[in-house]
Protein backbone atom coordinates (compact mmCIF):
# COMPACT_ATOMS: atom_id res chain seq x y z
CA UNK A 1 0.00 0.00 0.00
CA UNK A 2 1.53 3.11 -0.86
CA UNK A 3 0.77 6.58 0.72
CA UNK A 4 -0.53 9.46 -1.22
CA UNK A 5 0.74 12.22 0.52
CA UNK A 6 4.09 11.10 0.99
CA UNK A 7 5.50 13.72 -2.11
CA UNK A 8 3.47 15.98 -1.26
CA UNK A 9 4.97 18.84 0.15
CA UNK A 10 4.01 20.00 3.58
CA UNK A 11 1.86 22.67 4.64
CA UNK A 12 4.21 26.44 5.11
CA UNK A 13 3.23 27.77 8.41
CA UNK A 14 1.56 31.68 8.41
CA UNK A 15 3.62 34.39 8.85
CA UNK A 16 2.15 36.13 12.01
CA UNK A 17 1.07 39.56 12.22
CA UNK A 18 4.06 42.03 14.09
CA UNK A 19 2.53 45.46 13.46
CA UNK A 20 -0.53 47.37 12.36
CA UNK A 21 0.74 50.37 10.60
CA UNK A 22 -1.59 53.82 9.78
CA UNK A 23 -0.50 56.05 6.99
CA UNK A 24 -2.08 59.56 7.15
CA UNK A 25 -0.13 61.77 5.26
CA UNK A 26 -1.73 65.51 5.97
CA UNK A 27 -0.38 67.00 2.91
CA UNK A 28 -0.86 64.02 0.32
CA UNK A 29 -4.65 62.71 -0.43
CA UNK A 30 -6.43 59.80 0.65
CA UNK A 31 -5.19 57.18 -1.84
CA UNK A 32 -2.43 58.37 -2.86
CA UNK A 33 0.42 55.44 -2.95
CA UNK A 34 3.60 56.00 -0.43
CA UNK A 35 6.26 53.76 -0.96
CA UNK A 36 7.99 52.35 2.50
CA UNK A 37 11.39 51.35 1.20
CA UNK A 38 12.04 47.48 2.19
CA UNK A 39 8.21 46.90 2.71
CA UNK A 40 5.93 48.28 -0.48
CA UNK A 41 3.50 50.80 -1.97
CA UNK A 42 0.50 51.93 0.00
CA UNK A 43 -2.41 54.19 0.52
CA UNK A 44 -2.45 56.98 1.89
CA UNK A 45 -4.93 56.52 4.68
CA UNK A 46 -5.15 52.86 5.21
CA UNK A 47 -4.19 50.41 7.40
CA UNK A 48 -2.35 47.49 6.98
CA UNK A 49 -0.52 44.45 8.98
CA UNK A 50 3.18 43.59 8.88
CA UNK A 51 3.79 40.01 9.28
CA UNK A 52 7.19 38.42 10.64
CA UNK A 53 8.59 37.56 7.04
CA UNK A 54 7.41 41.24 5.62
CA UNK A 55 8.86 42.59 9.07
CA UNK A 56 12.10 40.52 8.42
CA UNK A 57 12.56 41.83 4.83
CA UNK A 58 11.70 45.43 5.98
CA UNK A 59 15.00 45.29 8.16
CA UNK A 60 17.40 43.57 5.65
CA UNK A 61 16.95 46.45 3.34
CA UNK A 62 17.76 49.03 5.91
CA UNK A 63 20.59 46.72 7.56
CA UNK A 64 24.18 48.84 7.42
CA UNK A 65 27.66 47.53 7.42
CA UNK A 66 29.59 48.87 10.42
CA UNK A 67 32.95 48.82 12.29
CA UNK A 68 33.51 46.82 14.80
CA UNK A 69 35.34 48.64 17.72
CA UNK A 70 36.28 46.97 21.38
CA UNK A 71 34.88 48.64 24.64
CA UNK A 72 37.14 51.56 24.18
CA UNK A 73 35.78 52.23 21.02
CA UNK A 74 39.20 51.41 19.31
CA UNK A 75 38.36 50.12 16.01
CA UNK A 76 39.13 46.08 15.60
CA UNK A 77 41.82 44.95 13.74
CA UNK A 78 41.94 41.50 11.94
CA UNK A 79 45.17 39.60 12.04
CA UNK A 80 46.50 41.13 8.97
CA UNK A 81 45.84 44.62 10.54
CA UNK A 82 42.70 45.57 8.28
CA UNK A 83 39.53 47.09 10.32
CA UNK A 84 36.58 44.63 10.73
CA UNK A 85 33.14 45.28 9.48
CA UNK A 86 29.98 43.61 10.33
CA UNK A 87 26.49 43.45 9.17
CA UNK A 88 24.19 45.70 11.29
CA UNK A 89 20.64 44.51 11.45
CA UNK A 90 18.20 47.39 10.09
CA UNK A 91 16.12 48.78 13.32
CA UNK A 92 12.67 47.53 14.01
CA UNK A 93 9.81 49.29 11.92
CA UNK A 94 8.72 50.63 15.26
CA UNK A 95 11.98 52.52 15.56
CA UNK A 96 11.75 53.52 12.37
CA UNK A 97 8.40 54.61 12.60
CA UNK A 98 9.88 57.59 15.24
CA UNK A 99 10.98 59.27 12.76
CA UNK A 100 8.67 58.95 10.14
CA UNK A 101 5.55 61.76 9.35
CA UNK A 102 2.67 60.51 9.37
CA UNK A 103 3.28 56.87 9.96
CA UNK A 104 1.62 54.94 13.11
CA UNK A 105 3.02 51.67 14.13
CA UNK A 106 1.22 49.54 16.95
CA UNK A 107 2.61 46.36 17.70
CA UNK A 108 -0.33 43.51 17.12
CA UNK A 109 0.13 41.95 20.60
CA UNK A 110 0.06 45.08 22.25
CA UNK A 111 -3.28 46.11 20.23
CA UNK A 112 -5.14 43.17 21.16
CA UNK A 113 -3.89 43.54 24.91
CA UNK A 114 -5.84 46.84 24.41
CA UNK A 115 -8.95 45.61 23.24
CA UNK A 116 -8.85 42.93 25.32
CA UNK A 117 -9.05 45.35 28.17
CA UNK A 118 -12.34 46.97 26.79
Amino acid sequence: MSDDNKNEPEPEQESKPVYEVTLDQESLQKGSLIQIPGLGTFENGSTFEVNEDQHATYRAHHQEMVMVLDDNDNPVLDDNGAYTFELQQGPTLLQASKGMNGVEVTTVLNKKQKEGDS
